[in-house]
């Protein structure tokens, strides 16, 4: 990947970056789990780019008779971040093109510089109803280096505070669906602040609320 324009917590600059990754999975009776590893190197102005993102989802369900069940599961991601903003250097890891609600529904912050604990419960009622509750707790890697968006950009740079805490999400969610191509969410998430973000001002915090009727052909 190459992009002239690249804007990091160290500097804007080009960059130049290859990735190379793999996977492993499985699933048993029930017992499931996924593993990513990703590891990123290249050209950043006259640096190098050594970076690198850990990923893991492991859920375990219980049938509670019929079609009813409950499933516990854990996501834990590691996506590192620039140990030093004076060097030339660059190890923020780039997640290119991100989905928005690849961590939560709300999507506040990207994949760069970033470790997180994702628990998460979901209760399957029957063939149309299901409910989901998590709380996802959000950490920089390095506390060199800034939080990004989605979209890939600095929300806020890591040079003036050394916390590490940046928020917590507690998430509900309640689904409908009407058939295997279409179904209804309506989504709650209740964004609170950590201390990374109150020591770089301004901080507040976020209540959500939306639906999403989602058709799949």
């Amino acid at each position: 990947m190459y992009n002239r324009d690249a804007v990091y917590d160290q500097r804007g600059a080009e960059e130049t970056r290859h990735t190379f990754g793999t996977r492993l999975w499985g699933k048993g009776e029930n017992l499931n789990c996924n593993f990513e590893f990703l590891y990123q190197f290249g050209k950043f102005v006259r640096g190098n780019i050594h970076s690198y993102a850990l990923a893991s989802d492991t859920g375990y369900t219980i049938p509670l008779g019929g079609t009813t069940k409950i499933r516990f599961s854990l996501r834990a991601d590691v996506y590192s971040g620039d140990d030093d903003p004076a060097d030339s250097d660059l190890n923020s890891f780039n997640p290119f093109f991100q989905k928005g609600k690849h961590i939560s529904q709300l999507a506040a912050s990207g994949l760069i510089n970033q470790r997180d604990l994702h628990l998460r419960i979901t209760l399957t009622l029957d063939k149309h109803w299901s409910v989901t509750t998590s709380t996802l707790f959000i950490w920089r890697d390095s506390l060199n280096d800034g939080i990004y968006s989605i979209g890939n950009g600095v929300l806020r740079s890591g040079q003036s505070s050394q916390a590490r805490y940046v928020d917590a999400q507690p998430e509900l969610e309640a689904k409908y669906a009407f058939n295997r191509q279409l179904d209804l969410k309506g989504i709650f998430v209740y964004f609170r602040v950590g201390k990374f973000l109150k020591k770089t001002s301004p901080d507040r915090d976020i209540t959500y609320l939306g639906s999403m009727l989602t058709f799949r052909f």
